[in-house]
């Protein structure tokens, strides 16, 4: 216990990677095993545990470091919603509006009014929900954000902290890389470089709202929900010859800009690098 509070960012790091791949892999071979006794197909259930791996590992480092009092500050943190409507809308449309803009700059305008506007609605509605709640959004958040930021920004700026943040947050990546076939459809180099400015963006959607964890959750789900909508109703693009990596090359460079706009805006004008207050 002395060795987790004295070394409480290590401890989260090694404890989301024996969660994710060592307990999440059993898991994932387990209920696969299972599945395949009963006669039944839930492929969204098997890697549950891989996919909540940062979040489980910020959840037992944040019990183990500050008790009963830090989960309830963490919980506070996930309820806290009492801020600006359009910080909830641009949460959820900043990825579609991305996605859509780099298909029309590379010519993919009459694919994308071959779908009907509530065939879209619907499947980003779905794989919106399926993130938010089983993905990338309460999987990961209350890790990387919900411990791993205010922590980091104990010692650092929020800027340095993003950054920071982006390096493990990638590493995490990697096994899904070399055992899962991410690149095939998420191309490695792209996809290191969008973590990077994501991570200042979700740093700022995290103080911004007061420090609640609901508008990173809902950004991150929206993120993993636009790629695997587009996936979903435009295939015959993105599985195309040529589609990868320069659809995410594009997209990482908007990203970048992004970033580069919230650096300029956000931090104080006097370089100290600090938030701007939003009260």
């Amino acid at each position: 216990m002395t060795l987790v509070r004295r070394f409480p960012v290590a401890f989260f790091l090694v404890a989301t990677v024996i969660i994710t791949y060592l307990l999440g892999v059993a898991a994932f071979l387990s209920l696969r095993r299972i599945q395949d006794w009963l006669g039944i197909d839930l492929p969204w259930a098997n890697d549950v545990v891989l996919k909540f791996g940062p979040t489980l590992g910020g959840v037992l480092t944040i019990a183990l470091v500050a008790g009963r009092q830090g989960l309830r500050d963490l919980l506070r943190r996930c309820l806290r919603w009492r801020f600006p409507l359009p910080l909830y809308l641009g949460a959820i449309l900043i990825q579609p509006a991305i996605l859509l803009t780099v298909l029309l700059l590379r010519g993919y305008g009459s694919e994308i009014r071959s779908v009907s506007l509530g065939t879209a609605l619907g499947a980003f509605a779905v794989q919106l929900l399926l993130n938010v709640f089983l993905g990338g959004g309460l999987g990961e958040e209350l890790g990387w954000r919900g411990f791993l930021l205010p922590r980091l920004c104990e010692r650092y700026s929020p800027l340095t902290a993003s950054l920071i943040i982006a390096i493990p947050w990638f590493a995490w990546h990697i096994p899904g890389y070399v055992f899962f076939s991410k690149g095939d459809s998420d191309p490695v180099l792209p996809f290191a470089v969008i973590l990077f400015p994501f991570s200042i963006v979700l740093t700022w959607a995290y103080f911004r709202s007061k420090e609640s964890l609901l508008l990173p959750v809902l950004l991150h789900g929206a993120v993993n929900a636009s790629f695997y909508a587009m996936e979903d109703l435009l295939p015959g693009v993105t599985g195309a010859p040529g589609f990868q990596p320069g659809f995410d090359w594009t997209v990482a460079g908007i990203w970048c800009l992004l970033a580069g706009i919230i650096i300029v805006k956000w931090f104080d004008p006097t370089h100290s690098l600090q938030p701007v207050r939003t009260q």
